[in-house]
């Protein structure tokens, strides 16, 4: 009977999200600002906090482990710790996840005519029981309160980098 129940839940927890980011800038002001992890909480809305658990060195490299703590509009928090598994400077970046979600992301970055694509592919599960329990009536909640966090994130990172744009330019 538990192997059933932990078969059912497992189906109803595994999210993969795909999101495309479209930016108007060239690739180094993207990547620089997307690695530079300490500083998300300054533009995207989700993450209230990012602490560095050790520092390979003061540039982010394959190994580098950090914990951050995301809240989106339900009134819950995430907090996980990400791992660096590889890293193409302004090319890919891949991680592992561990705590309140376990899994895998990639990021993969491309650029023309000074437009920059970010692809980003987010596989994980949830580790909390109550959102375990929860998952089949509530995955389109957790997947919408995502992907409000994914587009508020996308919206302030193009306001912050065509604002230093323009503060290079005057």
């Amino acid at each position: 009977m538990i192997r059933k129940i932990n078969t059912f839940l497992s189906t109803y927890n595994k999210y993969r999200f795909k999101n495309s980011w479209k930016i108007d800038a060239p690739l180094k002001p993207v990547w620089n600002e997307i690695v530079n992890y300490k500083n998300w909480p300054e533009w995207c809305y989700g993450v209230h906090e990012v602490k560095n658990i050790d520092i390979i060195s003061s540039d982010i490299k394959k190994g580098n482990k950090f914990i951050s703590i995301w809240k989106g509009t339900l009134p819950y928090t995430l907090t996980f710790e990400a791992k660096i598994t590889n890293l193409i400077p302004y090319t890919f970046i891949s991680f592992k996840v561990t705590g309140d979600l376990d899994g895998i992301g990639v990021c993969r970055f491309s650029s023309k005519n000074n437009i920059t694509i970010v692809n980003f592919v987010w596989n994980v599960s949830p580790t909390k029981l109550w959102m375990k329990c929860l998952a089949p009536f509530a995955k389109p909640l957790f997947t919408r309160n995502h992907n409000r966090i994914v587009d508020s994130g996308l919206n302030e990172l193009r306001t912050l980098i065509i604002n230093k744009q323009l503060a290079i330019q005057s």
